[in-house]
């Protein structure tokens, strides 16, 4: 029997993914990872840098990978403002479970609140996304790296949703 020891990389024969078959970016993968890189380095295509961010390539992709997050940053970057925990979770719950605010059932609202406190509250603080303020109104306000984030997420959903 005869042993092939050459690897094999998985491919995916969709138009714009994001590697050719000699595992090489696509024109499309280009695009979005200049624009990013641009963004970084505090140049852009139409010219002086938007909101930038300090935070390492790794620590922005592990923020912006889960969608309660994403969504969470989306909240704040439009409200701009302080906002109760309990608020918060009530606006994830009714976006998750596609119903209005009025109709979150304490039990929904009680899941999204518990998974914000315990997981996606301090991710979100220890990059400097959000500030938190755990006295007795548990209010979240944007943090130093709010804009950046939101900035590089707009990018990339732009991205993917086509537009240049």
């Amino acid at each position: 029997m005869h042993t092939n020891n050459t690897t094999h990389k998985r491919t995916i024969d969709r138009p714009g993914t994001a590697t050719e078959r000699n595992n090489q970016p696509t024109d499309r993968t280009n695009g979005l990872l200049g624009r990013l890189t641009a963004r970084f380095a505090g140049e852009t295509e139409s010219g002086p840098r938007g909101p930038t961010t300090a935070l390492d390539a790794d620590t922005l992709l592990t923020l912006v990978a889960n969608e309660r997050r994403r969504y969470v940053i989306g909240i704040l970057a439009d409200h701009g403002g302080r906002i109760a925990i309990g608020q918060l979770a009530e606006r994830v719950a009714a976006h998750e479970y596609g119903v209005a605010r009025s109709e979150v059932t304490p039990a929904q609202r009680k899941t999204a609140y518990v998974c914000l406190y315990q997981s996606h509250v301090p991710a979100l603080v220890e990059a400097g996304v959000i500030e938190w303020d755990e006295g007795r109104h548990r209010r979240i306000a944007p943090g130093p790296e709010l804009d950046g984030v939101a900035a590089v997420l707009d990018l990339v959903t732009d991205h993917i949703e086509g537009q240049p």
